[in-house]
């Protein structure tokens, strides 16, 4: 399925007899000038996806939230994240996968995409000259897990310097944000100073060091990209259940810190 979407305006429609391996946003932000926009904040564009069967109403609401966060959600520590934000003569080119678990929709299961592109995302955006194309991919991969991803976000807030929570069942992924703009090393504001993860699958404390240690090495491939927020559960073959995170801040948090946990949902 393809569609234009245009800035300013709220969009909902759905998808059916497709099997989406992913989809498009083929971002062309422009300026009076013209020219292409740099980004100021991509979670001002909002966007949420939710599988529906129309017969007998149940649904999974698979995400809803900021686009900043959803690429954080799926490729932060990855060459995926680079690429998306990276600005091109045509625009920015954003492609969301769902691996191994794409979604199957039928004549009676929909995926319903809702979207809202403020230009405040970008500096100095026309709202006027500004467009989105977007576009689903279809895959003949078959979803052999019958899961699909579930991806939340627990704000942690300003002003703590402790986080203690249960992280929900079939945990597979979760981020720990404490900057959207810097880079780790760079970011001056709030730090964990390691982690313990407890789980019935697994119990780990993780030093700050190591964890700063693993998340370059999931950039091996591109040594020259650096760590942002740290990545502190990445586990796509044993999923967690409801993991309980804990972390101790070097200093007091702001607005931006946030979990982003990916989890996994039966598909409908």
């Amino acid at each position: 399925m393809e569609k234009l979407i245009k800035f300013g305006k709220k969009d909902q429609f759905s998808v059916t007899n497709e099997n989406i391996g992913g989809f498009l946003l083929d971002i062309d932000p422009q300026t009076g000038v013209p020219a292409i926009a740099d980004i100021s904040d991509l979670n001002e564009i909002t966007l949420s996806l939710q599988l529906k069967n129309t017969v007998n109403g149940d649904t999974v609401d698979i995400y809803n939230g900021g686009l900043h966060d959803l690429l954080i959600a799926l490729y932060q520590q990855t060459t995926n994240y680079e690429r998306a934000i990276q600005k091109l003569t045509s625009g920015y080119k954003m492609y969301f996968s769902f691996g191994d678990m794409p979604i199957l929709t039928t004549d009676t299961v929909e995926l319903i995409f809702g979207f809202k592109f403020n230009e405040s995302a970008f500096v100095n955006a026309v709202r006027a000259d500004s467009t989105v194309n977007f576009e689903t991919f279809e895959t003949s991969h078959e979803n052999t897990f019958g899961v699909i991803p579930e991806i939340t976000v627990d704000t942690v807030g300003a002003g703590n310097l402790n986080y203690d929570e249960r992280l929900g069942s079939n945990v597979v992924r979760a981020v720990l944000v404490t900057d959207l703009g810097a880079t780790y090393d760079a970011s001056n504001k709030a730090k964990p100073q390691g982690i313990d993860i407890i789980s019935p699958e697994m119990t780990a404390n993780i030093s700050q060091n190591m964890l700063i240690a693993l998340n370059n090495e999931y950039l091996s491939v591109n040594p020259d990209s650096d760590v942002r927020n740290l990545v502190v559960i990445n586990d796509p073959v044993v999923a967690l259940s409801n993991p309980r995170l804990k972390t101790t801040f070097d200093k007091q948090t702001d607005t931006d810190t946030r979990v982003i946990v990916v989890k996994l949902a039966q598909a409908l």
